[in-house]
């Protein structure tokens, strides 16, 4: 299957051709709770987040052979809670943004952790990613629901505000990076339709990719090879924007997306 998106649906870890929308389902149940945010790893697993996975209704990082769906518990902890955002390292560890203030690194290999930006005060970190550099980029809610920002942290430099609350009512969510280095979030303002944002990484100028129609309970981003925004909508599927006229079009729905009676949650493009 050529570069098969992973979307973390209710209870079940499933491929989507991106081509022909077709759907693998690759792992279900076992561990899975409420799977939240899905990555790649670099020993060719894939992992998945999952909000109360574990003992006592805690969080935790499991690990998914994508051969044979064998869930492996890489990390647990009442640390590790309400996990929205996930990014992998170059070295390999992984990055999750918890909305219970902070942005743990986990090493996948032996589950170790610690708090990645100690020396920044998040209110809720909602999504994480990482620029080209290195930067990791950091979607930030206000405790109050009703403001967020958008943090860049620089290597050796450190942490400074790329946005904050623009276009008014917005709030930001899942991050993602585009090749051009532009950050584009998924935004759920309280009081519009869902939207997709374009941030300048330098300046933070904002622009609105798209907006509304299928984008109803927007949740992952991600962007292909070629420059296509993807996201993921539980209510709608998996779908495709176009980066220059915010046209959106359905990849895939129904069928393993909703077989467990919620929706596709994470995302990850490989």
């Amino acid at each position: 299957m050529a570069n098969p998106d992973a979307v973390g649906g209710a209870g079940a870890l499933v491929a989507v051709d991106p081509n022909t929308g077709a759907q693998t389902l690759l792992s279900q149940g076992q561990s899975f709770v409420s799977p939240s945010c899905v990555a790649f790893a670099k020993d060719g697993r894939i992992l998945v987040s999952d909000i109360r996975a574990f003992e006592g209704g805690s969080g935790g990082l499991i690990a998914v052979n994508p051969a044979n769906g064998l869930q492996t518990r890489v990390f647990a902890s009442t640390l590790f809670r309400r996990p929205f955002g996930m990014a992998v390292q170059a070295d390999g560890q992984v990055l999750v943004a918890c909305l219970e203030q902070a942005v743990i690194r986990v090493n996948p290999a032996n589950g170790d952790f610690v708090n990645a930006i100690p020396n920044v005060n998040f209110d809720m970190p909602a999504g994480v990613a990482l620029d080209a550099a290195g930067n990791i980029i950091v979607a930030d809610v206000d405790t109050s629901g009703q403001d967020s920002r958008l943090f860049r942290i620089d290597t050796g430099v450190g942490a400074s505000i790329r946005a904050h609350g623009e276009p008014p009512g917005a709030i930001y969510g899942a991050v993602a990076i585009e090749p051009s280095g532009n950050i584009v979030v998924a935004s759920v303002p309280n009081h519009s339709p869902p939207q997709v944002l374009r941030f300048a990484p330098t300046s933070g100028a904002v622009t609105k990719v798209s907006e509304g129609n299928k984008l109803v309970t927007l949740s992952g981003i991600a962007v292909e090879a070629s420059g296509s925004i993807v996201v993921s909508d539980a209510r709608n599927g998996v779908i495709r924007i176009n980066p220059v006229t915010g046209t959106q079009t359905t990849i895939s729905q129904g069928q393993h997306l909703t077989a467990s009676g919620g929706g596709p949650v994470g995302l990850a493009i490989r």
